[in-house]
């Protein structure tokens, strides 16, 4: 974890500059793949003795811009909504540029130097917080940047927190837990070497005349090991940053490129688990909003999800060094210490390191128990699963996965496409295969509101032969779901969660049920009949740990159940 602690005012020293070409300039259009900005203003960028400060500074923010006039500059300002803009201006144009963009929500820090004009800078420097020194030469800029970036790297990596009772960006939710379920799949193959080849090329044309990040993922190509996934993501490359944006951003696409990357370093981390249920206790310094913390607060003991790879470290004194030595520049965030009993069967240990605090990786989707929130300090408990309503697909087919992959990445109608086409090749389908077929078919008819489609796919891979046992239970769920929420025929809705309950009892734990109980409770409620209510919702209540969040709902909703029973009683 590191951050930026304002910097001192440098030594003033004018510089000489000389002028180039037009065509030097490696300003770019093409769309960031990485959080930082990096602008670059300057009349005189084109000097000769900047072309190799232009590729230094490149190494440190892969996307840079160069600007001539400030009206470009701030032109390009108001294109920016995500990420963080660190700018590099020269001073006198830096004082007519500052006005009009210093409280642009996305600039985080100014780095000011004097070129071939000496001007007085102390009123700007107590006017305006965001300038983090002003210095004599761009070597200097250069060199305090490097150090900022470095410090950044730890603190802006993404704590993505999904709040269990936040019902905002479902959508969203929906998605990333049919991803996550589709990163601990067991099907092999699922991304080709093709697949593969093209993406490094990508990457590789993405970063060109950026030498350290084209050497990295060179040297990616040639020695990538999938047993390896989890050292190569920790080092802080390029990998890493793009990863770190789509989690932030929620772009599904470049998780869906990502996919087999993401997937080794999950099984890293379960394949150095010590598979015990000792905790650990880790720490992980965050700058965070105000809003983000009222919500932590307001949740305390609820469930929240990590929608992104989660990082702490072993040492607590550690990490209160760098965060008590951070001066959060938006006065809308606050230095907050989160402490964290991890559970050691979810995390990886980095005990390649030679330093005393040691990085610890939690699983995609790690889930935690909120358990303090005070205005400097957040106690969470690491817990294993939490109930969803995701079916299991860990022993789908390589065909399903991609089915899926294709419908995250590219949206319903294509994956409709095709699965469509998967069953007129019915050369390739097994029946256990072509039932999850008809269920993806049907999941998929759903998400476009063709309720009686749906049904009739679901229909059909109940029926079409073999299929896995929680597939099929998760299509008698959706059933039930279209008669009682669609068609509101609760009695039908009934009889399916009945029969789904009865096959649960048979063959599952206790913990597989309580949805099962939920749903007929409500079923019941709805069918006014109250007693029943009170049955289900107490089996749920019985099957759930005392201290699980859920809890407090479903004691209202048995009481709720209970009034009603006696009324209906007394009449």
């Amino acid at each position: 974890m590191g951050g930026c602690a304002t910097r001192p005012r440098a030594v003033v020293r004018p510089s000489v500059v000389r002028f180039i070409p037009e065509e030097s300039s490696i300003s770019t259009d093409r769309k960031n793949l990485e959080s930082y900005y990096l602008f670059w203003l300057d009349s005189t960028v084109r000097s000769p003795e900047f072309i190799e400060t232009q590729d230094e500074l490149r190494a440190i923010i892969n996307y840079m811009k160069i600007f001539e006039s400030n009206e470009e500059c701030e032109k390009e300002f108001k294109k920016i909504k995500n990420g963080k803009i660190f700018l590099i201006v020269n001073c006198v144009q830096g004082l007519l540029l500052l006005p009009n963009i210093h409280d642009h929500q996305k600039l985080h820090s100014i780095y000011m130097y004097h070129n071939h004009d000496n001007v007085d800078m102390n009123q700007a420097t107590n006017q305006y917080n965001k300038i983090r020194g002003i210095y004599d030469s761009l070597s200097t800029v250069k060199r305090y940047l490097e150090d900022d970036i470095k410090m950044h790297t730890d603190l802006d990596d993404p704590m993505i927190i999904d709040i269990a009772t936040d019902n905002n960006n479902l959508e969203y939710r929906e998605r990333f837990i049919l991803f996550l379920k589709i990163v601990n799949v067991n099907a092999k193959d699922i991304y080709d070497s093709r697949i593969r080849k093209r993406l490094i090329e990508t990457y590789k044309k993405y970063y060109e005349n950026n030498d350290s990040e084209v050497s990295f993922i060179e040297e990616f190509s040639i020695s990538y090991k999938p047993e390896k996934a989890t050292l190569w993501y920790i080092r802080g490359s390029c990998l890493h940053r793009l990863l770190s944006r789509a989690f932030i951003e929620q772009d599904m696409n470049v998780l869906v490129d990502m996919y087999s990357f993401i997937v080794d370093i999950n099984q890293n981390i379960k394949n150095q688990s010590i598979n015990q249920s000792s905790t650990l206790r880790v720490y992980r310094g965050q700058f965070i909003s105000n809003e983000t913390l009222s919500l932590l607060k307001n949740n305390i003991n609820q469930i929240i999800t990590m929608q992104c790879f989660f990082c702490a470290q072993t040492s607590r004194d550690e990490i209160l060094n760098v965060l008590q030595s951070i001066e959060p520049i938006d006065k809308t965030t606050k230095r907050i210490l989160f402490e964290i009993d991890a559970l050691q069967d979810y995390i990886f240990v980095d005990n390649n390191q030679t330093s005393t605090s040691k990085t610890i990786l939690f699983v995609l989707g790690a889930v935690f128990k909120i358990i303090d929130v005070t205005d400097t300090t957040v106690i969470l408990s690491q817990c294993t699963t939490i109930l969803n309503g995701n079916y299991d697909l860990v022993n789908e087919s390589p065909l399903i996965i991609r089915g899926i992959l294709t419908y995250l990445q590219n949206g319903t109608i294509e994956a409709i496409e095709y699965f469509k086409k998967l069953l007129v090749d019915e050369s390739e389908t097994d029946l256990a295969t072509k039932s999850s077929i008809y269920g993806q078919l049907g999941y998929l008819e759903k998400q476009l509101g063709n309720y009686n489609a749906a049904t009739s796919m679901y229909e059909k891979a109940m029926h079409n032969g073999i299929m896995q046992f929680s597939v099929y239970l998760f299509y008698l769920d959706q059933a039930a779901q279209y008669y009682a929420n669609v068609l509101n025929n609760w009695e039908k809705a009934k009889s399916l969660w009945i029969q789904k309950l009865n096959i649960q009892n048979t063959f599952l734990s206790e913990e597989d049920k309580i949805q099962t109980y939920e749903n007929l409770a409500r079923a019941t409620f709805e069918t006014k009949q109250y007693a029943k209510t009170v049955e289900y919702t107490l089996a749920a209540i019985e099957n759930l740990p005392s201290d699980h969040p859920h809890i407090s709902f479903l004691q209202q909703q048995l009481e709720c159940a209970k009034k009603k029973l006696s009324e209906h009683t007394t009449h």
